[in-house]
């Protein structure tokens, strides 16, 4: 038997004491996955139901003891006994409520996810820029009248040697190797 609150949306606080040990739980569910932690304060049997006030930072947990009052600070997933009462004057006061079991009510199992569909085989892609076009299935680019193709070595392809043409770094047009500006957009071309 325990008693149990709300802190925030999403996350429970439960408390319940066994002997001199005050245990406090807390709980949190959200999107799929649930938490929870225990921690066990030296606080003594208690002598009254506990209060809880919700701060800005947390919640504080006021308990009557045979030995005086006890605090438990709570902020985020962290608890502390506080030696000395709190200021709880701007804090709202929230019930507690009496419940059969001090731990999170369990989630309902999450439904099992379909087989995922065998992938596509991909297309041949291709792309085109300009006077440059390019395809990947086979590795092919053409720029004006010139082609580069990637093969195995099975299958080269007689292409003319890289001295025998030049090509713009700027725009990608032939180029004459006495050319010192490209013709098509005028970039200064290096020796």
């Amino acid at each position: 038997m325990a008693y149990a609150t709300e802190l925030h949306p999403g996350q429970s606080c439960y408390v319940h004491n066994a002997g001199d040990q005050t245990i406090v739980t807390l709980a949190s569910a959200a999107s799929g996955q649930q938490q929870q932690a225990s921690t066990s304060l030296a606080t003594g049997p208690w002598t009254a139901p506990p209060s809880f006030y919700r701060t800005h930072q947390g919640g504080i947990i006021q308990l009557a003891t045979a030995q005086g009052d006890r605090y438990i600070y709570i902020q985020g997933t962290s608890l502390q006994l506080l030696a000395a009462p709190p200021a709880i004057a701007d804090a709202q006061a929230v019930p507690f409520q009496w419940v059969d079991d001090p731990v999170a009510t369990p989630m309902k199992p999450m439904s099992s996810m379909p087989p995922m569909t065998p992938m596509q085989p991909m297309k041949p892609l291709s792309m085109q820029m300009g006077t440059m076009q390019m395809s990947m299935q086979p590795m092919e680019m053409r720029m004006g009248d010139m082609t580069l193709r990637a093969e195995s070595s099975s299958h080269a392809a007689a292409s003319p040697p890289s001295s025998a043409r030049r090509f713009c770094s700027q725009c990608g047009a032939p180029v004459q190797p006495s050319d010192r500006f490209c013709a098509a957009c005028g970039h200064a071309l290096g020796g």
